[in-house]
């Protein structure tokens, strides 16, 4: 992994939050744990500007470098941090 690499994870939740939202949460806590700096989190709600302009279908969603990975559900964790570090690696 070069010094420069990072990738951005991106969630959308519910403005109140759910149990899939804090699903996701925790998983991307744990990545975060993990990957250290290496890896950036950041978390909006279905009523922010931005998600209008990610086209939010449900949250929660789950995007990776842009990429959406998951809407409406959680992504199995053996996925997206395989994503993550392949990523990471500059594959």
């Amino acid at each position: 992994m070069s010094e420069a690499a990072r990738v951005r994870i991106l969630l959308v939740s519910a403005p109140k939050g759910c149990k899939k939202c804090a699903a996701c949460e925790a998983m991307i806590e744990r990545m975060r744990s993990k990957h250290g700096e290496a890896l950036e989190f950041a978390k909006i709600t279905s009523e922010d500007p931005e998600a209008a302009e990610l086209g939010v279908v449900m949250p929660p969603m789950v995007l990776v470098d842009d990429l959406l990975i998951a809407a409406g559900k959680v992504p199995r964790e053996d996925k997206l941090d395989a994503m993550v570090n392949k990523r990471l690696s500059g594959e």
